[in-house]
């Protein structure tokens, strides 16, 4: 669940979660020596949830107007995993979508989706 949005198998599911916990080192120049690292702490962690819909089974683009109407309300949205374990406060960075698989009428058969997410304030 992000927010308000509860992703599911009758809604739109995500199939993987990547995760990007980077560290920040500042270079300091010696003269006659090669730089010296200093270690300056944690940096912006991100994750990217990625998952599909079928819109015969789970509705069609609403889910991901939904996705968006989260983003949109501009603030740091709580992140629960399936498990229970509560993953923090994190910001919609941006929300990617791809309809494929189109039926003889044009209508979209899948929906794939990319969740960006960067960590807000613990």
């Amino acid at each position: 669940m992000l927010g308000q949005y509860v992703f599911s198998l009758h809604s739109a599911g995500y199939r993987s979660q990547s995760t990007d916990a980077p560290y920040r080192w500042a270079y300091v120049d010696v003269v006659g020596a090669a730089p010296v690292p200093q270690y300056l702490g944690p940096g912006l962690k991100k994750q990217s949830l990625k998952g599909a819909l079928y819109p015969e089974l789970t509705g069609g683009l609403e889910q991901i107007d939904a996705m968006n109407a989260e983003a949109g309300q501009g603030t740091p949205l709580l992140l629960v995993f399936s498990s229970g374990i509560v993953g923090g406060y994190w910001c919609i960075d941006a929300i990617q979508h791809e309809a494929t698989k189109h039926n003889r009428h044009g209508d979209p058969q899948e929906i794939s989706f990319t969740v960006n997410l960067s960590q807000g304030a613990q």
